[in-house]
């Protein structure tokens, strides 16, 4: 088994820790603070979030993608000065622009609140609120990028969950001391600047005291096309969550945010997978090796590893969402059902979305994602007042597909596009045959305290489905095997006899 393929598993492992945990303390957290908050609360929260993300876009001008990049590609060329000049060229500039926004925040803070919580009331979370965005979207976001060029990928899921338990522990304490909505805003304010403080000793160790030897003009060069492309993302991460701001009561919204937080806990899986493979694939082009070599192995364990939880999350979604946040949001189980499915049609873009960004070809990525809110948005216009949140949901997984699709498209037109073809037919098979089966025992006896029990269900059936099709092979079992060592030798022992391994 390649170095290479353990380093990639190793990484997206971290990264996928990292994120797993973070969303299982936010999962947590947000079942604690749904009953205090109640649905408009939630409401609130997301007109919050989307408010914080916009911010993040325009500060950062599109530079976290490429120091990531740059970071990665002159390190493997043994260039650390370089290296370097990058990261702080682009801290320095986020930082800069990231005063203006939070500025126009401080100074707008009794509008802002009329129009995005519908109550003037909550103009003081406005005010307190530009400390949290400068931190986030002027620093935070270019560490968080540095860190993934170097490959620091144990230290950036250390440091994130630490931060994560710190921001999630306050917002419970300040919520149940009746802060309310104010309380998440000291809670991500003190977080923000615990988590700047910790991320700047790793990097400074790395590449020492600031410099900026690295062109700004090559940076921006880059990092530009990538703003617009930033301003499409935001836009189809929360075109269905501002237009339902604009239609339905923030009790709705606080509903589909509870649905989107549940997707967001399955999404981090495909999301660590392409996050670890950015810099692999950048260091195989500072190296000059051949990218497409590694694609269809990355789709393999993207494909073996995403599709059955998103059919299984899609087929448990009902009592998922009624244990986590309660009875009253359970009416979100089809609009969580629908992002499943989208996921499952479109996690092998994982294994994908990240090869334009390494073949600088940051405004074919942009277009892309152009064309994708686009469509989306028409779509969510014409649903969304007939079908509400089911609708929006609907919409969101338009935009996901039309993305993977427009990517293939684009990618063929760059490399040779080899996928694992094999892995996709099996994988599909064997989730299919297990999202059915749990269907079916949900609808012969259904019990929300049964979940465990689905899961059980669910996981054994795969495993018997991938025994049968025969989809597992020898190096698979290698990869585990590398992965975990000697020590835990026993479980890819076990996984040969499961799963039929010759």
């Amino acid at each position: 088994m390649s170095s290479s393929a353990l380093h990639v598993a190793r990484g997206a492992s971290y990264l996928f820790i990292q994120s797993t945990a973070s969303n299982l303390i936010s999962v947590v957290v947000f079942a604690l603070i749904a009953r205090p908050l109640g649905q408009s609360g939630l409401g609130m929260l997301a007109a919050l979030s989307l408010l914080v993300a916009f911010i993040q876009v325009i500060s950062n001008l599109g530079t976290a993608n490429a120091v990531t990049k740059y970071v990665a590609e002159n390190l493997a060329k043994g260039e650390r000065k370089a290296a370097s000049g990058a990261f702080y060229q682009s801290l320095r500039v986020s930082a800069a622009t990231s005063i203006i926004p939070s500025a126009i925040c401080f100074i707008l803070a009794e509008p802002l609140s009329q129009t995005l919580l519908r109550d003037a009331a909550y103009t003081q979370v406005f005010r307190l609120l530009p400390i949290h965005l400068i931190l986030s979207a002027g620093v935070i976001q270019n560490q968080n990028s540095c860190l993934l060029g170097l490959q620091k990928f144990r230290q950036l899921a250390s440091i994130t969950i630490l931060t994560q338990i710190l921001r999630q522990g306050l917002m419970i304490l300040l919520i149940y001391r009746g802060y309310g909505v104010y309380g998440i805003v000291v809670a991500w304010t003190i977080a923000s600047t615990a988590s700047a403080a910790i991320f700047s000793i790793p990097i400074t160790k790395e590449l020492g005291p600031p410099t900026f030897a690295f062109d700004l003009h090559r940076l921006l060069r880059f990092s530009v096309p990538l703003l617009f492309g930033g301003f499409a993302s935001f836009t189809q991460t929360w075109f269905d969550t501002a237009i339902l701001l604009a239609y339905v009561s923030m009790s709705e919204v606080g509903i589909y945010n509870a649905a989107i937080t549940a997707f967001g806990a399955l999404n981090t899986i495909p999301t660590a997978i392409s996050t670890a493979l950015f810099p692999h694939y950048a260091q195989l082009q500072g190296k000059r090796r051949n990218i497409e070599d590694a694609i269809p192995q990355a789709t393999r364990y993207t494909l073996f590893i995403t599709l059955p939880l998103a059919l299984g999350l899609l087929a448990t979604a009902r009592p998922a969402l009624s244990i986590f946040v309660g009875q009253t949001f359970e009416e979100g189980a089809t609009t969580l059902a629908i992002l499943c499915l989208s996921l499952a049609f479109t996690c092998i873009g994982a294994a994908l979305t990240s090869i334009l960004l390494v073949l600088e070809k940051t405004t074919l990525q942009t277009a892309i994602t152009v064309a994708a809110v686009a469509a989306s948005t028409l779509t969510a216009l014409l649903l969304l007042p007939t079908y509400g949140i089911a609708g929006a949901s609907t919409a969101r997984g338009i935009s996901m597909a039309i993305t993977l699709a427009l990517t293939i498209t684009a990618l063929k037109g760059e490399i040779k596009l080899k996928l694992d073809l094999q892995a996709l037919k099996k994988s599909t098979t064997a989730s299919t045959i297990m999202a059915i089966t749990v269907i079916v025992a949900e609808t012969l006896h259904y019990d929300r305290t049964l979940l465990p029990a689905y899961i059980l269900l669910g996981a054994a059936t795969y495993t018997l489905a991938l025994r049968i099709l025969r989809a597992a092979k020898k190096e698979d079992i290698d990869l585990i095997r590398g992965y975990l060592g000697q020590r835990l030798s026993l479980i890819p022992d076990l996984a040969t006899k499961l799963l039929n391994v010759d």
